[in-house]
């Protein structure tokens, strides 16, 4: 059972974590979801990293003082997401992309995101044909 304690103090490490962390931390991990699927492409991947920091920021966020107005507090709290978003895609594009790279050179196939390989007696794909010879 003391993996079990060890996993809850993790979580209560995490659940101490400040809402700014936490969104930082969740941007990465989107991004890289988002990554893995292939039918996303790539370049879309940091507008939804900003955006989702900007609405996840707003869920986090502490309560509203009761002498700032609503619309104030919405707006600061998106306007914080999106520099949080911003600067989780800019930690990957300088930091993590180049332990990635190093990975991918000290561990090769590490980078392989396929999860089953095509084995080779399996045949290759091939276009439709439209019955037309060539």
């Amino acid at each position: 059972m003391e993996w079990l304690n060890d996993i809850l103090s993790g979580l209560d490490k995490v659940q101490g974590l400040s809402a700014a962390a936490l969104v930082c931390f969740t941007c990465i991990v989107v991004g890289y979801v988002l990554r893995f699927i292939k039918a996303f492409p790539n370049n879309g991947i940091p507008v939804v990293v900003i955006l989702w920091g900007a609405l996840f920021m707003l869920f986090l966020a502490d309560p509203r003082a009761n002498n700032m107005p609503q619309r104030i507090w919405v707006v600061r709290n998106l306007c914080v997401g999106l520099i949080i978003g911003f600067i989780a895609w800019m930690l990957h594009k300088i930091v993590l992309s180049k332990i990635e790279e190093y990975v991918a050179k000290r561990f090769p196939g590490a980078s392989d995101t396929q999860f089953f390989n095509r084995k080779e007696s399996d045949p290759t794909p091939t276009e439709p044909t439209t019955g037309e010879k060539k």
